[in-house]
This record gives C-alpha cells, sequence and structure tokens, in this order.
C-alpha cells in the first residue's frame, strides 16, 4: 500500500497547477454513456431488433447499474460545480424506471416457479403486459439519454 501511495503521489506532483480534472472527469462520464447507449444499439441491431424480452430485460438492468454509476459522478460534478443539477434529476428518474422494470422482473420469474392458480396466471399475464409497456417507454424515451450524453460530452 505504501509504495502505491508512493506512486500516485509523485503522479500528483507531476500535475501542472491549476490544472481542472472536471470538465475531462464531464467527458469521461458523457463517454460511459454514450458507450452504453452504442453498446445496447450494436446488441439489439446484432439480433436484427427482435430480441425477446428476458434479453431486454437483462440489458436495461445492466443499463440501471451503469446509470447509477454515472448519476454518482453527476453528484460529484454537481458538487464541484462542473455539472447541471437537471443531469442528476434525469439519471435519477431513468434509475428509478429501471428499478421498477427490474422489479417486475423479479415478481415475474418468482411467480412462475410456484404452483399455478388461475389468479397467478391473471398476475403472469399483467407482469408480462406492463413489461411490455415499460420497454416500449423506455425505448421511446431512450432519446434523453442521448441528449445527456452530448450535453456531457460538449466541450466548453
Amino acid at each position: 500500500l505504501a509504495v502505491a501511495l508512493d506512486g500516485w503521489l509523485d503522479a500528483v506532483q507531476q500535475v501542472p497547477a491549476g490544472f481542472d480534472p472536471l470538465p475531462w472527469y464531464r467527458l469521461q462520464l458523457g463517454l460511459r454513456l454514450s458507450l452504453l447507449l452504442n453498446q445496447s444499439d450494436d446488441e439489439q441491431s446484432a439480433k436484427s431488433k427482435k430480441l425477446k424480452n428476458d434479453k431486454l430485460l437483462r440489458q436495461w438492468h445492466k443499463a440501471r447499474v451503469e446509470i447509477k454509476q454515472l448519476r454518482y459522478g453527476c453528484e460529484l460534478l454537481v458538487a464541484m460545480g462542473a455539472g447541471d443539477p437537471d443531469w442528476l434529476t434525469l439519471l435519477g428518474r431513468w434509475q428509478e424506471q429501471l428499478g421498477q422494470l427490474q422489479d417486475g422482473r423479479q415478481w415475474y420469474k418468482r411467480l412462475r416457479r410456484e404452483k399455478s392458480t388461475a389468479k397467478q396466471q391473471r398476475l403472469l399475464r399483467a407482469l408480462r403486459k406492463k413489461g411490455g409497456w415499460q420497454l416500449q417507454r423506455l425505448s421511446c424515451q431512450r432519446g434523453e439519454l442521448v441528449g445527456l450524453s452530448l450535453l456531457m460530452l460538449k466541450v466548453d
């Protein structure tokens, strides 16, 4: 640990005085968001836009984890005055929507494992229908994340 700390301190001393890393950090967050969006585009087109809902749900869950990390990074930027508080609102809303989608997925999986009654079958159909609507809504709202990534990538 001491060797690693010494190496880090040496690297810090090489940074010029007055260097502001926040614009670079903002660019890095914007690139991560852009790569996330491109990755999901590539996966969808590779499967000719015909992914099964379960694969889409897993894909959105991975996006939720990444969006959570991006939100933490944006919190730092906003606290340091280098980010827009609206970015946090947008990422928080996306994180919430993706969390609801994941919760529905977990309930669906759990109900499918249990004994099947007529009531459970109705619940399964309702959950499947709601999940389909949520996936459609997220797909339509994806442009918000594209816009955010462009704002973060904008050089002042």
